[in-house]
């Protein structure tokens, strides 16, 4: 699965299988049979973390697919202007704003 990744590759870092969960990381180091990315050690056979995390809650790394690294990125990016726009305007509302929405009103949040 993960035996032809190298330094500097690009990996998703797998949390609870949402997309705000996973993080854009790059190889650090590489052993025989382990990925080393910030000190947490993964399987290159599996992906799957060396020696910790539960069956519920485990990390893994992944070789990013088509489109996934963007889609991370907006998940974030989204979850970070939910955050920041609810601590703004304590309103629980922006949960049901697009995107697109959401950037225009942290825009004009920052400007006043």
């Amino acid at each position: 699965m993960l035996e032809n990744v190298q330094v500097g590759d690009t990996l998703i870092l797998n949390g609870r299988g949402r997309a705000s969960d996973a993080h854009i990381v790059k190889v650090d180091r590489l052993t025989k049979t382990q990925i080393i990315i910030n000190s947490n050690r993964f399987r290159k056979f599996d992906g799957r973390v060396v020696g910790g995390g539960s069956i519920w809650n485990s990390l893994s790394v992944t070789i990013p697919r088509e489109g996934e690294i963007k889609k991370i990125q907006e998940a974030r990016l989204r979850l970070q202007l939910e955050h920041s726009i609810n601590d703004a305007c304590q309103i629980q509302l922006v949960r049901k704003m697009s995107l697109d929405t959401l950037q225009q009103l942290s825009k004009i949040l920052e400007n006043q």
